[in-house]
C-alpha cells in the first residue's frame, strides 16, 4: 500500500486562505495520475484549510481513467503523512466512477463536517480497479470552501 501525495497535499503549492468569515473560496487540486495505483492505495488530492468547511466539490478526470471507481473523504493524520496507518473516509463521494466527466458533491456529509484547527487532506481510497499512469491522464478537485 503506498500513499501518493499532489504538490499541494506535499506542501509545495499553498491554499489559499479565506479572510472574511463565511465568503466562499475555491482552489484547483491536479495530479497526473502515478504509474500504478493498486487498489489498496491512497492518494491525497486536496487540503481543506485549518477553521475552514466544504460549501461544495467538483471531481473530474482527464484522459482514459477505466472503470475504477474510488471513496473520497478527509484521510487521517497529517497532510503531508505517507503513514501506511493513515486512513480515508467517504464524506464527499461514495464509489464514485472516476471516469465521470464532472461530480459534483455527491454526499451531505462533506458539508455537515465541522472545521478542525488543523490543515486536512482529502483523498481517494477504496479502489475498485488499479489506476495506470500515463501522459494526459490527471484527477482534479475544484473545492468551493469557507472559514467558520
Amino acid at each position: 500500500m503506498t500513499i501518493h501525495l499532489s504538490n499541494h497535499a506535499k506542501g509545495l503549492i499553498a491554499v489559499g486562505r479565506p479572510q472574511t468569515a463565511y465568503a466562499v473560496h475555491q482552489t484547483l487540486f491536479s495530479l497526473d495520475v502515478p504509474a500504478n495505483v493498486a487498489t489498496t492505495d491512497k492518494i491525497a488530492l486536496g487540503v481543506l484549510p485549518a477553521f475552514c468547511s466544504i460549501s461544495d466539490a467538483l471531481l473530474f478526470g482527464e484522459g482514459a481513467l477505466g472503470a475504477a471507481t474510488a471513496n473520497i473523504g478527509f484521510m487521517s493524520g497529517p497532510v503531508d503523512s505517507t503513514d501506511d496507518a493513515r486512513t480515508s473516509g467517504s464524506e464527499l463521494y461514495a464509489a464514485l466512477a472516476l471516469n465521470a466527466s464532472f461530480a459534483r458533491l455527491t454526499k451531505g456529509d462533506a458539508l455537515l463536517m465541522p472545521s478542525a484547527d488543523v490543515d486536512r487532506a482529502i483523498g481517494l481510497s477504496g479502489f475498485s480497479a488499479a489506476l495506470v499512469g500515463a501522459a494526459g491522464k490527471r484527477l482534479h478537485l475544484l473545492l468551493s470552501f469557507r472559514a467558520t
